[in-house]
């Protein structure tokens, strides 16, 4: 599994409204993996830099339990690109 999350860098003249964090399986190219989970937060006018790196962070602490267990249950299967959650 590998955790990916981009800090969007906040200025006065982003039109941004999203950002987030995927947690995907680690593959040969980068960022390519079937993708786990992802999570998004707002990005709200007053946010700076640091606001929105703590936002993300609370949502990959999140999506990280998440996935580790899903990938430790074994309650998925890989379809291409898609990971799918078995009920």
């Amino acid at each position: 599994m590998m955790e990916n999350a981009i800090i969007t860098n906040i200025s006065a003249t982003t039109t941004a409204r999203f950002s987030g964090c995927t947690i995907h399986f680690a593959t040969n190219d980068v960022d390519n993996g079937p993708i786990i989970d992802q999570r998004i937060v707002n990005v709200d006018d007053y946010d700076t830099p640091e606001s929105l790196e703590e936002k993300i962070h609370e949502q990959e602490h999140k999506a990280l339990v998440f996935s580790i267990n899903l990938v430790l249950s074994g309650n998925y299967e890989i379809n291409g690109k898609r990971v799918i959650r078995k009920l």
